[in-house]
């Protein structure tokens, strides 16, 4: 082989995109020295075997077209969540193929700060809304409680839906429709 090539490996091809075709590889060496290269749609297990369906290279004829990203025994998988987390040059992402899908990174990579100030100050800002619109809920739950303990009858207008109609508009459409 010519260059630098490192076997166990994974590689971005990009002439090898396609259908059923991920344009990402990994290196395997077989019984007689051969190196291949595998794309990752049916095989993302990186199983070093030749599968029927799995698009197989050999890679000295490729090898200028690779790009490396990381060995395989430094990639850890990681939930979906976690991966945006990570520079880009320390994560893989593997789509649907054969398998699910799979978020890699290099088990040596740090976290981005800036990424995980992000991701926490987002999450802060959703708890916020979340909170807002389940205040809201309870005035009107509340307002349903007072009106029903009063008025029993009245319960038979509260539908138990998440946009439920506030208790006025409730028996102004009840009204209009001849029901009380």
């Amino acid at each position: 082989m010519t260059g630098i090539f490192k076997e166990n490996a994974l590689y971005r091809y990009h002439n090898g995109i396609g259908h059923c075709k991920h344009g990402i590889v990994y290196t395997m060496k077989d019984i007689l020295g051969n190196v291949w290269a595998i794309d990752t749609y049916w095989d993302s297990k990186f199983s070093k075997r030749f599968l029927q369906n799995a698009t197989v290279y050999y890679a000295d004829r490729i090898l200028n077209d690779l790009e490396f990203i990381m060995m395989i025994d430094e990639a850890v998988e990681v939930s979906a969540n976690e991966y945006y987390l990570y520079d880009s040059k320390d994560a893989l992402y593997i789509p649907v193929g054969g398998r699910h899908e799979r978020y890699l990174v290099n088990k040596n990579a740090k976290k981005n700060t800036d990424s995980v100030i992000d991701y926490i100050e987002d999450k802060i800002s959703k708890n916020e809304t979340m909170i807002k619109n389940l205040a809201s809920d309870n005035r009107m739950l509340n307002e349903w409680l007072c009106v029903v303990n009063n008025d029993p009858d009245v319960a038979q207008l509260y539908k138990n839906e998440k946009y439920e109609y506030t208790v006025e508009n409730a028996i102004l459409f009840a009204l209009k429709r001849g029901v009380k």
